[in-house]
C-alpha cells in the first residue's frame, strides 16, 4: 500500500495521534489517581479517628497518673523486697497451735505473752503465771500428751523455787 498524502500532512497527522494517545495516557493516570484517593480517603478518616481515640487516652491516662512517680517506684522496691523475705520464711498457721495450747491449760495457769520463733524447729515462747508448781507441771505434761500439734515443752527449773510462779521462756515446739 502506497501512502499518498504528502509529507506534511502525514507530520501532522503522526503529531494528533501522538497527542491523542498522550491525552488518553493522562486520562487514565488522572483516573488512576482518583481511585487511589477514593480508596485512600476512607482509610485516612479512620486513621484520624482511631489517633484521636487514643490521644484523648492517652491524656486521660496521664491524668491519672500521680506526679510524685519516684515515691512510687520507692515503694514498689520496698514492697519487693518485703516479697523476698517472705519468700524464704516458711507459712506457719498458729491457730490449730493456739487452741491445743487453750485446751492444754490448766485453770491455774493464765498465759500473758506469746512469742513465735522461727528456726528449725518453729517454738512457742510463752510467758506467763501459775498458781501452784503442780500446776505448771501440769501445762507441761498435757503439752507433751499431745503429739498431735506439740514435739516437746520445756521451762527453766528454777521457776519451781517458789510460790506463785512468774515464768517466762517456757519454749513449747511445735509439730509441722
Amino acid at each position: 500500500m502506497i501512502n499518498l498524502l504528502p509529507p506534511e500532512e502525514r507530520r501532522a497527522l503522526k503529531n494528533e495521534y501522538r497527542v491523542r494517545v498522550a491525552v488518553v495516557a493522562m486520562a487514565f493516570t488522572l483516573a488512576f489517581e482518583l481511585v487511589l484517593v477514593f480508596m485512600f480517603v476512607p482509610a485516612f478518616y479512620s486513621l484520624k479517628l482511631s489517633t484521636g481515640n487514643l490521644s484523648a487516652r492517652l491524656e486521660q491516662m496521664r491524668g491519672s497518673i500521680p506526679p510524685d512517680v519516684s515515691g512510687i517506684e520507692e515503694r514498689m522496691t520496698d514492697l519487693r523486697g518485703q516479697i523476698e523475705l517472705l519468700r524464704g520464711e516458711k507459712d506457719i498457721i498458729l491457730s490449730p497451735y493456739l487452741l491445743a495450747l487453750a485446751k492444754a491449760k490448766p485453770a491455774g495457769v493464765a498465759i500473758s505473752n506469746i512469742a513465735l520463733e522461727t528456726s528449725d524447729k518453729p517454738k512457742l515462747i510463752l510467758k506467763g503465771y501459775a498458781a501452784t508448781r503442780d500446776d505448771l507441771t501440769q501445762l507441761r505434761a498435757n503439752l507433751k500428751k499431745d503429739t498431735a500439734h506439740f514435739i516437746g515443752a520445756q521451762f527453766d527449773a528454777r521457776f519451781l523455787l517458789r510460790e506463785p510462779i512468774e515464768f517466762s521462756g517456757m519454749e513449747v515446739t511445735l509439730k509441722l
